[in-house]
């Protein structure tokens, strides 16, 4: 049996983007594959909160029952073996036995239409994220504002919660950011609006997805973001950020991470 091995980076959506071009080409390939995600300082085991759902596949979230020659590729990044740089093209060689991957394709215009629709949460942490957030009959518009690493203008921001709030006679506003100061920039834009924040990003980080000091409480967060989006009425993202331009596409596309829940949410870019 041959190998892909996918090494975790970046943000959720630059994540699976990648992960699901390895799990495109290890169908293809008839090859096995390891989603390693524990390299990643801001992931744990991709088991833990995630599954594939594709019956086409066999794959694994660690090395523990992977032969000998596989297991090298587990300590540390794919720098260590020498796969420096982005394998930006997910060249796969047929020849070798295990064939390393990471990164997203540099072609924007494969990734554009990709769908993601294997990856899901899995149930267990689907019922965790519902138990935290139970259904309301309130309506709500969602924003994303992110202002780390990819700056966004927060007065521009403003004029789009100002639009939707008028067009859509919604006043009760959920914020997911990545901006510590941003909650209490808009509260005092719009002190009549009900804001709703349930994410809490460390302030003085270049981002949130490596440099969060609890990797399990951020991913809990950013899948809770996500979820919260999903559910609302009105969507205002970001569309220079891969957080909500996979938003975007997923309710465009008609489906979602989350087994079974579609969301009929108005984007208003």
């Amino acid at each position: 049996m041959k190998y892909i091995v996918y090494k975790g980076t970046g943000g959720l959506f630059h994540n699976f983007r990648g992960c699901e071009r390895a799990i495109q080409l290890s169908i293809q390939h008839d090859m096995s594959l390891i989603i390693d995600m524990q390299c990643h300082t801001g992931w744990g085991r991709f088991n833990d909160n995630f599954t594939v759902q594709s019956d086409d596949l066999i794959y694994y979230d660690d090395y523990e029952t992977v032969p000998e020659h596989v297991k090298k590729f587990e300590s540390g990044s794919a720098h260590k073996y020498g796969y420096s740089g982005r394998n930006s093209n997910y060249n796969i060689d047929l020849v070798k036995d295990v064939n390393v991957v990471y990164g997203t394709m540099s072609s924007k215009s494969f990734f554009k239409n990709l769908s993601l629709e294997s990856i899901k949460v899995n149930e267990d942490y689907f019922d965790k994220i519902k138990s935290n957030n139970p259904p309301s009959d309130e309506k709500y518009i969602a924003a994303h504002f992110r202002n780390t690493d990819r700056k966004n203008n927060i007065k521009q921001f403003y004029d789009k919660i100002h639009t939707a709030v008028k067009k859509h006679d919604i006043h009760t506003l959920y914020l997911a950011t990545d901006d510590s100061e941003a909650k209490i920039k808009i509260q005092k834009q719009f002190p009549r609006l009900k804001l709703i924040q349930k994410a809490n990003p460390p302030s003085g980080v270049k981002n949130v997805h490596y440099n969060h000091p609890d990797a399990e409480t951020q991913m809990f967060e950013c899948v809770q973001d996500l979820y919260n989006i999903f559910t609302s009425d009105v969507f205002i993202p970001c569309m220079n950020s891969g957080f909500s331009y996979g938003t975007v596409s997923m309710i465009e596309q008609g489906y979602t991470l989350f087994p079974g829940l579609i969301s009929n949410t108005i984007v208003e870019c």
